[in-house]
C-alpha cells in the first residue's frame, strides 16, 4: 500500500506533465495506417500474408499433384 501512496503522490506533484504525456497533441492515425499498409505489402511479397486466394491456390495445387 505504501508504494501506491508514493506513486499517487508523485503523479499528483507532477500532474501537469502527466496530463501532457497522456493527452496527444495530434493524431497519428494516417501515419499508422501507412506503416500498417507497408508492412502488409512486405508480407505479401514475402509470401507470408494470409489470404483466401493463396489458400485456394495451395489446395488446388495439392489436388492436381
Amino acid at each position: 500500500m505504501k508504494s501506491l501512496v508514493g506513486i499517487a503522490t508523485a503523479l499528483r506533484e507532477d500532474q501537469r506533465a502527466v496530463a501532457q504525456g497522456v493527452t496527444p497533441c495530434c493524431n497519428s492515425g494516417v501515419n499508422e495506417g501507412r506503416i500498417t499498409g507497408g508492412k502488409l505489402q512486405k508480407r505479401i511479397m514475402a509470401g507470408r500474408a494470409a489470404s483466401h486466394s493463396s489458400a485456394t491456390e495451395s489446395s488446388c495445387a495439392t489436388e492436381s499433384s
